[in-house]
């Protein structure tokens, strides 16, 4: 429950740095170009990007790669990470019930 919480909050703070790199290079450079997520991940490991392909598309489902991963990979990473957080912040909350203390009176 915790790990997930963490990684929930891992996962938004990513976001915004993304969004921070984003709003630097459109200072720096006076244009401003949405990051995609396949694009940051290539950018931070080429290598795995290529492993998780080629094992989705010859050992899973080629349509799954296709249809499924590569439009997540083609959407902003800002998105995508912050997305994965709230979900990940939701399954995993604090489900700690608070008790009701009734009082009767009589």
């Amino acid at each position: 429950m915790l790990f997930g919480r963490i990684l929930g909050w891992l996962l938004i703070l990513c976001a915004f740095l993304v969004v921070a790199m984003e709003a630097y290079a459109w200072l720096d450079q006076g244009t401003y170009h949405i990051m995609a997520t396949g694009e940051l991940w290539y950018r931070e490991s080429p290598n795995s990007l290529n492993l998780v392909q080629a094992v989705v598309q010859r050992y899973i489902a080629a349509f799954l790669w296709d249809y499924g991963i590569r439009p997540v990979l083609l959407m902003p990473a800002w998105l995508v990470l912050g997305v994965l957080g709230i979900l990940f912040l939701l399954i995993f909350r604090s489900r700690t019930r608070r008790r009701r203390h009734h009082s009767s009176f009589g």
